[in-house]
């Protein structure tokens, strides 16, 4: 990424990219002195860490963790996590701080009392961020878990310019969203400045392209139609009906169809009348 040793793995079309972040570490040997420790920062000004996809995570029965960024405030956050024996650990029981706003941040982890009194089972102490549901915590962890992972999933967010979507639609000639019928449309970051583009309900695809975004054929598709028997596909959207002898608005979660009264039926009761 630019002139950074940033790892991109992957981007997506509605805003975000994962990226891979280094962990910080603070171990020591069993008299208690500090042989490794390491502190991660991060510095990418244009792509904010997503405030919805990550978590800062803490690992270690002797550990106390910080994390402190900024991006239009200074934010500070951090934790705590004590325990006196091996079998106090809860096998992939692990909470995080979500929620992260920010799109400069440094990781500071350290100990209480030098790992000694927990330093068979856990030397070191451990902290990033991560991808949220990218990360299952082992007891394991708790002795060797950089020699396993040295590198953590995160999610960013990517956005076009610094200009909202009413402002990019002034410049025509600069503005992103212009697939053909008018099939896309503007959203505003929600994590920054910035916009991107998102093709219109009933289409999908490459919304950057001209002809990116492409109509999504409900009726092929039991998930997206709701209809209960006749489907019929149009341009962006689709329409329910029922078949001859059938009433009803066609919809499983409307009326659907329900077969019409018999005619025979009809003229039986009406004679019976007279």
């Amino acid at each position: 990424m630019g002139e950074t040793n940033i790892n991109v793995t992957e981007i997506w079309l509605s805003g975000e990219l994962r990226i891979t972040a280094y962990v910080a570490e603070d171990c020591y040997n069993q008299t208690g002195w500090r042989i490794d420790n390491n502190i991660p920062w991060f510095r990418l000004p244009n792509f904010p860490v997503s405030n919805t996809r990550n978590k800062f995570t803490a690992i270690g029965c002797d550990t106390y963790a910080m994390i402190w960024g900024s991006s239009e405030t200074t934010y500070t956050t951090g934790c705590i996590s004590l325990c006196a024996d091996k079998k106090d650990v809860v096998e992939r029981s692990c909470s995080g701080i979500g929620s992260l706003d920010f799109n400069n941040f440094n990781i500071s982890v350290r100990s209480y009392n030098n790992h000694e009194t927990v330093w068979d089972f856990n030397p070191c102490s451990y902290a990033f961020v991560v991808e949220e549901g990218a990360y299952k915590f082992s007891i394991q962890d708790l002795r060797d878990f950089t020699n396993r992972t040295i590198e953590t999933l995160v999610v960013l967010n990517w956005a076009i310019g610094d200009q909202n979507c009413s402002e990019a639609k002034k410049d025509l000639e600069n503005y992103a969203c212009t697939s053909k019928d008018n099939r896309t449309v503007c959203l505003d970051s929600n994590n920054g400045k910035g916009y991107y583009c998102s093709c219109s309900k009933g289409f999908e695809g490459n919304r950057y392209l001209p002809d990116g975004c492409q109509d999504i054929d409900e009726c092929q598709n039991a998930t997206l139609s709701l209809c209960a028997q006749k489907c019929t596909n149009y341009n962006g959207t689709y329409e329910c009906s029922c078949e001859p002898g059938y009433e009803g608005d066609g919809k499983s979660d409307g009326t659907g169809c329900r077969r019409k009264p018999s005619t025979l039926i009809v003229r039986v009761a009406l004679g019976e009348k007279h």
